[in-house]
């Protein structure tokens, strides 16, 4: 079998705990190479690896001619800055979420990005989660009727948090490390792009560490989102339409969908789902989220298959740096933000 060789830059706890474990999952993928400045972690991430070569210095690994893809695993602020560099020593790319710490660098990523025919992927693996597969497929179906409201809350106890995740001149902070996903989520279950965006950020325990949202869709729809790295663990994500309602709870592993006057209905089929999800729930209380497995899959395969075509892409995570940008701009200005165009902001009013 042809392989295709990837370098992971950035070799924290969730590289170590999560990303390599399902890459060793995804068939025709082998990891070669690893860069991290501090000994420990990149040793353990070589090991973890099966014996991948370890470098301090990810500008080194670039420089690799075995390496035809790398996964950019750093701190936020590092990953424009390495992913240009890696477009530009012709490796295909899968950044995680966020895109880069500021609008501008991400605006960079992406022009770099389509100068090439490389392929470019957004980390928002929740998309390849069948949680979210199956809520895309219902809203499509018109089960839940109009949709009339969505509500999203994604909270944590924080004790994992790393110190550069406390600043956001380093990356850090709730819009970047949490929101984003939901942000992503929004517009791929709705099929419909956020325009507006309001939002209020407080600083207790550490910088931007919480914050809430008020966002419009394309038709006109309101979503409200609460997030923070100060709260108990949550994960949910609710859908409002005229006939049923449709709740996520990522970490208990469930949809529930609640048609409207028939409470026993929604029982029944939370069941029937829940027993489907058996393995997410254990996978998540693992350290094993199936989600992550699926996305690298899709990235490997599409390089594999030379199919720029991905989603999401670098684009994709671009519009969500705008709708974070819009959403730091509406809190230090008191303003809602519009998103008039996809490198374009204004206030409202």
């Amino acid at each position: 079998m042809n392989f295709v060789k990837l370098g992971v830059i950035g070799c924290g706890k969730v590289v170590c705990r999560i990303h390599l474990g399902a890459l060793r999952r995804v068939r025709g993928a082998r990891v070669v190479a690893v860069a991290d400045p501090v000994p420990a972690r990149r040793a353990e991430a070589a090991r973890l690896a099966g014996g991948a070569a370890a470098f301090a210095d990810w500008e080194e690994l670039l420089r690799r001619t075995d390496v035809n893809a790398v996964l950019i695993c750093t701190p936020s602020a590092l990953h424009a800055e390495c992913a240009v560099a890696a477009l530009a020593a012709g490796k295909h790319v899968y950044v995680e979420k966020p895109l880069a710490s500021t609008l501008e660098q991400a605006e960079t990523v992406v022009r770099a990005w389509e100068a090439t025919s490389l392929v470019g992927m957004s980390g928002f693996n929740y998309r390849h989660h069948p949680l979210y597969s199956k809520t895309r497929d219902v809203v499509a179906s018109g089960t839940l009727g109009q949709v009339i409201a969505v509500r999203s809350c994604f909270t944590s106890a924080g004790e994992w948090v790393d110190d550069w995740r406390r600043a956001r001149s380093l990356g850090g902070g709730v819009l970047l490390d949490l929101a984003g996903h939901h942000f992503d989520l929004a517009q791929f279950v709705l099929d419909q792009r956020i325009c507006e965006v309001s939002a209020r950020v407080a600083s207790w325990r550490s910088e931007q560490d919480t914050a809430w949202t008020e966002m419009t869709l394309e038709d006109g729809l309101l979503m409200h989102s609460f997030f923070s790295l100060r709260g108990t663990d949550s994960n949910r994500f609710e859908i409002y339409g005229e006939l049923a309602r449709l709740t996520v709870d990522h970490l208990a592993g469930t949809l529930e969908i609640v048609p409207r006057g028939r409470r026993k209905l929604a029982q029944r089929f939370t069941a029937a789902f829940g027993q489907g999800c058996s393995r997410l729930r254990h996978g998540l209380t693992g350290g094993r989220d199936i989600s992550y497995e699926l996305a690298f899959s899709e990235f490997v395969n599409a390089i594999a298959n030379r199919r720029q075509r991905i989603a999401p892409d670098l684009k994709d995570g671009l519009r969500v740096s705008q709708i974070i940008d819009a959403a730091e701009r509406s809190a230090a200005t008191g303003q809602k933000w519009r998103m008039e165009a996809l490198n374009r902001l204004a206030p409202v009013g």
